[in-house]
C-alpha cells in the first residue's frame, strides 16, 4: 500500500504510534471491486474520495511518486467510470504525511 501515517491521526486525535491500530479497518484498498460494485447496487450516481498524499509519497518528500499509489487511484477511478459513477476527487483533504512533521 506504501501509506504513511497521517498527521491527522498523531496531532489532532492526540493518538501515539503506540496506541494506533491499524488492523481494523473498511480495507478499502482490498476490497475496491466489491465496494463499487455496493455503491453501482445502491445506484450512487458520484463518488467523493480524497487522493491521498501519503499514498502517492509515502514520506512527503519523495522524487518520485508511489507506482502501487497511483496504480490504487487509476483502478479505482476506472471501475468507477465503468460502473458510470463519477468520481469527484479532492485533491487535500486533512492528509500530511507524518514523516514530514517528523522531519
Amino acid at each position: 500500500m506504501g501509506k504513511d501515517f497521517l498527521l491527522l491521526i498523531f496531532v489532532l486525535l492526540k493518538i501515539s504510534e503506540k496506541q494506533l491500530d491499524t488492523k481494523v479497518s473498511v480495507d478499502h484498498y482490498h476490497h475496491l471491486e466489491e465496494d463499487v460494485s455496493l455503491m453501482k447496487e445502491l445506484g450512487l450516481k458520484s463518488y467523493r474520495f480524497s487522493i491521498s498524499w501519503s499514498r502517492i509519497f509515502p514520506n512527503g518528500d519523495e522524487k518520485y511518486p508511489n507506482k502501487k499509489g497511483l496504480e490504487f487511484y487509476h483502478k479505482l477511478i476506472d471501475l468507477l467510470i465503468k460502473s458510470g459513477i463519477e468520481p469527484i476527487i479532492t485533491m487535500y483533504h486533512f492528509d500530511q504525511p507524518y514523516h514530514l512533521i517528523r522531519k
